[in-house]
C-alpha cells in the first residue's frame, strides 16, 4: 500500500496586483505576470464568497493548482479589473428565487416550480433538509439533484404564500 505525505500547512502566496494582467480570450481567462510565464488559462474562487466577495481570490492553473491570492483588487489596471469581475459574475451565476409556486414531495424528492430573476424554472431536490442551507438570518441557498444552486437573500422579500412554501421545507 503507498501512502502519500500530506504537508502540515501550505505557503501563503499573496500576488502582487501591479504586476498582475488578466485578460479573456473566448471566455477563458487567461493571467500574465510580469517578468514571468503566461498561463493559459486560469480560474478564479472566491475564498470568501458571501463576507468578501471581491476580496481573497484564489487564481488557479489549469491543473486546479493554486498560483496565489489576490488578496484586493484595488491596484489592478483597469482592462485586468474588468475582466477579473466578469469572470467572476459568470462563475458565480446563481438564480434569485423571487416567487415559489409549488412545492411537492414524492419520497425523498422535491420538486419545486418557481421564477427567478432568470425567469421561471422548474427543478427536483432531494432530500430538503439537506439540500435547504440557511446561510444567514433570513438567507437561504437550495441545492438541487444536479448541484445547481438557487438562492434566496431574504425571505422575508418573498410574498406570503412563497414564506409559507419555503418555511415547510426547512
Amino acid at each position: 500500500m503507498t501512502t502519500t505525505a500530506i504537508p502540515a500547512s501550505y505557503d501563503l502566496v499573496l500576488l502582487a496586483t501591479a504586476t498582475l494582467h488578466f485578460r479573456e480570450d473566448a471566455y477563458r481567462l487567461q493571467l500574465r505576470r510580469e517578468g514571468e510565464e503566461e498561463w493559459r488559462e486560469v480560474t478564479l474562487l472566491r475564498l470568501f464568497p458571501l463576507s468578501e466577495p471581491l476580496q481573497w481570490i484564489s487564481v488557479r492553473n489549469d491543473k486546479g493548482e493554486e498560483i496565489g491570492i489576490v488578496q484586493e483588487l484595488h491596484g489592478l489596471p483597469p482592462e485586468s479589473l474588468t475582466c477579473l469581475r466578469r469572470y467572476l459574475r459568470r462563475y458565480y451565476l446563481v438564480p434569485v428565487i423571487t416567487h415559489i409556486y409549488s412545492t411537492t414531495s414524492r419520497f425523498d424528492l422535491c420538486e419545486w416550480e418557481v421564477e427567478t430573476n432568470r425567469g421561471r424554472m422548474h427543478f427536483i431536490m432531494r432530500n430538503p433538509h439537506e439540500s435547504i442551507k440557511q446561510l444567514l438570518p433570513g438567507m437561504f441557498t437550495l441545492t438541487d439533484m444536479e448541484g445547481t444552486r438557487y438562492d434566496v437573500p431574504d425571505i422575508a422579500s418573498l410574498d406570503p404564500e412563497s414564506r409559507l412554501l419555503l418555511e415547510a421545507r426547512i
